[in-house]
């Protein structure tokens, strides 16, 4: 047997002390400071009425099973103890009392005998009284032994009522939050309603969950809040203080003011560290296991000192450990359902199918009938298919008109819009450069026409063919800036309407040659230019017929026909297609190049729900198909 000491019996609570207050025993006997006091007290009254035995030893039940000494007679330790090799006569009759059940002797020699009694309660031994006293006085020890220990059995038996008081009420503490989870509907409504039930039972100034998910611990619920805010440096730590938990796979307890124990290897650091950013005076973290699967952690932080305790105890611990291991399975339960193909698809599921042909709610059959009854009509009936597209009318001829050299501009009278005739000036561009190029290549010819002159009168041929070649090239230039003067103005190259341009907000501003001042259309014919989608070029053939609506000619429509499908595709506003061609069937008077409208061309019928649908099956039909090997 076990008779080492340890740092407490399972009767202990926080705070008692082994070893008596420094006054009279019958005093502390009679208004004892703490039960292991009073047990102290009556143990060395115990001594002293048989007669000061040798030897005695107090043993109590521990929470491992074993049993430590409380008290000793007497206090000296070291006194009256047996030799080092020799067996010790109290600790062999403490062994068969415990085995046997019943008072135990053994010799111890000179005339002594060791005594052994138990304290059996429930049958289980709860404690031992050892002693070594002379033969001559065993009966009488044995007498005041059995006369003495109702002290010991009431004290005993009252510890253990307070445990069962404080079992009792911690189990009705986690039926008071079982009965919460199973009122609440769903894994969220579940995880708040256990967060916000354990904060008053415990104490706890803050109260959180977080549960596994894809391998990682994730923050769901938090006491007095509707959604935490997850991505805070705060709970990020206290996320990590629950991963210690679950990796530990036990509940870890800490607080500010505890002192490393030896021999414990129970982690904290990420705690200590999310307490102090956080202010916390005690936190304690609980994994939540279910068939010896950790599904969660729970964890409680306390900020303020409640009373006289500032941070979490034991009692603490075995009140949440009682809660969780009776709700944990429930958690386990609503987040099985909070799966979407198992949980909630297959509870919809059961619901729909319950609604429809179970014996309530005939209304919802009703309607389920009707609406039946309204896709087999659309299945059936048919409906003219019609292909949705962009269009624009332009002209049948195009021109650019661009800037005939580097220049200003100098005036622009029209713009985009504007209806011109062949030869209307569209804009002028600043000609005092090129008057200025034009005079100074004048006077250089005249120039090197005397030139010529004076070699001529002096018979110098050299002379003559200098200024000749001088003459050729100054004229090069001088007609060049006339024709520059000469295009000076910008002028209409047929009748026609502006589509693109206007130089109105930019005279003075420089141009380059080249650059597209103008875009021109020929009103003498319209063509109509139609984009289509690659989803619905397949339904499309050249003769096919449609209408246009005109977004400047609201209410009115024109009739067209396809002419001709290009087979280059083009992208547009993000989409793949292909320009159709198509000419006006009746055109109308007014109608310019430029305008923007919506085409519908038919093409064929089809019943109206594959025409409704059409758009994403053929998207579906074209993604599978580039799926497939």
């Amino acid at each position: 047997m076990n008779t080492s000491e340890t740092t407490g019996a399972r009767n202990a609570r926080p705070g008692d002390k082994a070893d008596a207050p420094k006054r009279d025993d019958w005093e502390v006997f009679a208004n004892p400071p703490t039960p292991m006091a009073f047990l102290a007290a009556w143990f060395r009254l115990l001594c002293t009425e048989t007669g000061n035995p040798r030897r005695a030893v107090l043993l109590l039940r521990t929470v491992s099973g074993s049993f430590a000494p409380l008290a000793r007679w007497p206090e000296n330790r070291d006194a009256a103890r047996p030799a080092p090799d020799a067996p010790d006569p109290i600790a062999t009759a403490c062994e068969a009392a415990q085995k046997s059940g019943a008072t135990a002797l053994r010799p111890a020699g000179d005339g002594m005998r060791a005594i052994a009694f138990p304290v059996v309660l429930d049958d289980k031994v709860e404690a031992l009284l050892g002693m070594i006293v002379p033969d001559a006085h065993l009966r009488a020890t044995l007498r005041r032994l059995h006369w003495g220990a109702g002290w010991l059995y009431g004290m005993i038996a009252n510890r253990q009522a307070e445990d069962q008081r404080g079992q009792q009420a911690d189990t009705h503490a986690a039926l008071q939050v079982l009965a919460a989870l199973g009122e609440s509907d769903g894994l969220e409504a579940a995880a708040r309603a256990l967060v916000n039930e354990i904060l008053p039972l415990t104490g706890a100034d803050r109260v959180s969950l977080a549960l596994m998910r894809r391998g990682r611990l994730r923050l769901v619920a938090q006491s007095q809040t509707a959604e935490p805010e997850t991505r805070s440096a705060l709970l990020r730590a206290l996320v990590q203080a629950m991963e210690e938990a679950r990796v530990q796979l036990d509940p870890v307890l800490w607080s500010a003011a505890q002192e490393p124990k030896p021999g414990v290897a129970t982690i904290t650091a990420a705690h200590a560290a999310h307490a102090s950013r956080a202010g916390a005076l005690g936190m304690i973290s609980a994994p939540l296991v279910v068939a010896g699967r950790v599904i969660g952690v729970l964890s409680l932080e306390r900020m303020s000192p409640r009373g006289q305790v500032s941070a979490f105890g034991p009692a603490d611990l075995a009140r949440l450990e009682v809660i969780l291991g009776l709700c944990a399975p429930v958690i386990e339960l609503r987040a099985r359902e909070h799966r979407l193909i198992s949980g909630r698809g297959r509870i919809w599921l059961g619901k729909a199918i319950a609604a429809l042909f179970g014996k309530r709610h005939p209304g919802i059959r009703l309607a389920a009938l009707l609406a039946l009854a309204l896709l087999a009509g659309l299945g059936f009936a048919r409906t003219d298919l019609r292909i949705r597209a962009q269009a624009e009318l332009r002209g049948e001829a195009q021109r650019v008109v661009v800037a005939p050299f580097d220049g200003f501009v100098a005036t622009a009278p029209l713009r985009a819009g504007d209806v011109v005739q062949s030869g209307d000036v569209l804009a002028t561009l600043d000609e005092f450069d090129l008057r200025l190029d034009l005079l100074r290549w004048q006077a250089e010819r005249a120039r090197f026409e005397q030139d010529k002159s004076t070699a001529l009168a002096a018979g110098d041929r050299t002379g003559i063919a200098a200024a000749d070649a001088e003459i050729a090239r100054v004229s090069a230039d001088l007609s060049l800036a006339e024709a520059r003067l000469a295009r000076v103005a910008l002028e209409a190259p047929f009748d026609g309407v502006i589509i693109a341009g206007d130089l109105s907000q930019l005279l003075g501003a420089p141009v380059k040659q080249g650059e597209e001042l103008f875009r021109l259309a020929s009103g003498n014919g319209l063509r109509l230019d139609i984009w289509v989608g690659e989803y619905d070029i397949a339904l499309v053939a050249p003769g096919a017929q449609g209408v246009l609506a005109l977004s400047g000619m609201s209410g009115a429509t024109l009739r067209f026909e396809v002419a001709r499908i290009a087979e280059v595709a083009q992208v547009q506003s993000g989409q793949n297609g292909f320009r159709i061609e198509a000419r006006l069937i009746d055109p109308q008077t007014g109608l310019l190049p430029g305008l923007e409208g919506v085409a519908r061309i038919s093409a064929g019928s089809a019943p109206v729900l594959r025409a409704w649908l059409r758009p994403v099956t053929e998207r579906l039909r074209i993604l599978w198909w580039s799926w497939i090997p």
